[in-house]
């Protein structure tokens, strides 16, 4: 049982990282780890729970491909709000300026 928290923890900080290192590279600033938690966390649980709801519970796709589009989706909308809320330039926390 805690290995499952521990796991998710870190690839949260995992992927945090190498979006700081190479996806928003560019961008002033970090970026905020908590945004980042909060964003990943509610859209990679709640979504992927709910997605595979509708896509294998109700509309009875095969589990297979109903995980890998719950997965595609929540994959997206994540990207889109690392690019608007965690990583845009107007909500980075300041701090010193990386190398």
């Amino acid at each position: 049982m805690a290995a499952t928290p521990l796991a998710v923890e870190c690839a949260i900080l995992y992927n945090y990282f190498w979006h700081v290192r190479w996806t928003w590279k560019e961008r002033e600033g970090q970026g905020s780890l908590w945004r980042f938690h909060l964003a990943n966390g509610l859209i990679s649980v709640l979504g992927n729970l709910l997605l595979m709801k509708l896509l294998y519970g109700w509309l009875a796709w095969p589990l297979l491909p109903a995980n890998l589009a719950a997965i595609a989706i929540t994959s997206m909308v994540n990207f889109f709000a690392g690019d608007r809320w965690v990583f845009n330039a107007t909500s980075i926390e300041s701090g010193p300026p990386r190398p």
